[in-house]
């Protein structure tokens, strides 16, 4: 029997995701001519399904067995006279042992001596197949001196900190404490105070962390406790030689690739030096007023939901890529831009991957081909594009296009879901989005020599500069991935 993978079919999603895994469908795509009206079906493969279905996002939260980014969530919303921001975030040891969700506060003389800051931790889990070491924890953390030392970055800081994280045994507990830096990152610190007598906490339960340093001593604060402790064993040279001010979830201790760490945790109206900071209204987080932007990495409705802001023509992208991205010769999703907007810059939702190497010498990522589909907001319009480039360096900061098509797909509609794909096979790109396709062979110049360098997947949002760039903003949501790969 044929099905639709939007949805709209003879059956809905549980029944063709049962009939997927029992080998008795055959996978068509079906979407809307690009003005969104009309529209027939073409079927457009018929593999295996266990070569095809990826993710239906059916599940509560991201596998870490098909992708290797999970939930990033840093996320305002409410309305006066007061909102709140949502911090979310899992992390697993294959990107490394420490991992971080920021929002920074503007602090580049100092001036931020004091923070106050509701927080109410939702949830809080770690996941080992042996040991739960994994530790998620929230925290407000400022700079306060540097002892004088010479260096490069936070040498010489000192820093405070008062957290919620998780225990050794699953439980929430508090901690306060002063560290002082002895590198550029911070990586290697010396533990210079630490506050004792702690209230219990709870997750689910609001909580309120403060601190103030008044020149000479810290004052920590948690709840209705409060303690002064001064640094023991060094004094203040000068001000902080990187000062900054902010909340962030973080997942450390992830020994192993196997290690995962989770947290959710909803901050309260923040207060900076006694006085109320920027409320959290609305679905945006100001420009100068905060040093990230709303951000949005998550399963909500058996839908991925990805969000991303960039101001003066600073990139943001926002990727979810595949665990596995070896012999992909296919990737695509059911594609809705629910909203986007820009000055200057251009939002846009793909779905695309590095598929092959065009160049013999360079490291990392250079000389790698990578090609995606995306609907892109151009004007006030929503347009189809096709786009292959070469990477230039190892980490793909600079590229040059070597074709891009925005005439063929058409214009699509806001709010409006969309199959595309992008397929690679061997000699030529396939680009489609509902019944529109674009079709590209390399010349000679960008003609696979081998696989790509750094190979990898992805679905996602992303931001780029323009003309006069200021802002862009897009809020996509992404269902039904589908993967093909080389038998």
């Amino acid at each position: 029997m044929a099905m639709s993978v939007l949805g709209a079919g003879p059956v809905g999603r549980a029944g063709w995701r049962r009939a997927l895994a029992a080998g008795s469908a055959t996978l068509v795509l079906f979407g809307c001519g690009g003005g969104g009206g009309g529209g027939g079906g073409e079927a457009i493969a018929e593999p295996p399904p266990a070569t095809t279905y990826f993710d239906d996002f059916g599940e509560q939260r991201l596998s870490a067995a098909r992708w290797l980014d999970l939930e990033t969530v840093r996320l305002p919303g409410g309305a006066p006279p007061g909102g709140t921001l949502l911090l979310e975030q899992a992390a697993t040891g294959r990107l490394g042992a420490t991992q971080d969700v920021v929002l920074q506060i503007p602090n580049a003389n100092g001036h931020v001596t004091s923070m106050e800051v509701p927080i109410t931790v939702e949830e809080v889990a770690a996941e080992d197949p042996n040991n739960a070491n994994a530790r998620p924890l929230v925290r407000i953390v400022m700079t306060l001196f540097n002892d004088g030392r010479p260096g490069t970055g936070l040498t010489g800081d000192v820093l405070a900190q008062i957290r919620l994280q998780r225990a050794s045994d699953g439980t929430l507990e508090p901690l306060a404490f002063l560290s002082l830096c002895k590198d550029a990152t911070c990586a290697d610190a010396e533990t210079v105070g630490v506050a004792t007598g702690l209230p219990g906490v709870a997750v689910g339960q609001p909580h309120v962390l403060r601190m103030a340093w008044d020149g000479t001593r810290v004052t920590f604060g948690l709840d209705s406790w409060s303690q002064q402790i001064l640094p023991a064993g060094v004094t203040a040279a000068a001000t902080a030689r990187a000062p900054f001010a902010q909340v962030n979830t973080r997942v450390d201790r992830m020994e192993t690739s196997d290690e995962k760490g989770y947290i959710r945790a909803r901050i309260g109206q923040v207060r900076i030096n006694g006085e109320d900071y920027s409320p959290f209204l609305g679905d945006m987080l100001p420009e100068g007023e905060w040093l990230q932007h709303e951000f949005e990495r998550r399963v909500v409705d058996g839908k991925l939901h990805s969000r991303v802001a960039a101001y003066s023509g600073r990139a943001q992208g926002n990727n979810l890529r595949l665990a596995d991205p070896a012999g992909v010769t296919r990737i695509g999703a059911e594609v809705a831009v629910m909203a986007a907007e820009a000055e200057g810059m251009e939002p846009r939702a793909r779905v695309g991957g590095t598929w092959y190497s065009s160049r013999a010498e360079g490291t990392g990522s250079a000389g790698d081909v990578f090609a995606e589909v995306g609907l892109v907001r151009k004007a006030a319009t929503l347009v189809g594009r096709a786009t292959v480039a070469r990477c230039l360096d190892a980490n793909c900061g600079r590229s040059e296009t070597i074709v891009s098509d925005e005439e063929t797909l058409g214009t699509f509609e806001i709010g409006q879901a969309y199959a595309a794909d992008v397929r690679w096979d061997g000699t030529k790109f396939r680009f489609a989005i509902a019944d529109r396709s674009f079709e590209y062979a390399p010349a000679v110049d960008a003609a696979p020599i081998g696989p790509a360098r750094a190979r990898f997947m992805l679905l996602g949002t992303r931001v780029v500069a323009g003309t006069d760039p200021l802002m862009g903003r897009i809020h996509a949501t992404f269902d039904n991935v589908v993967v093909e790969r080389q038998p």
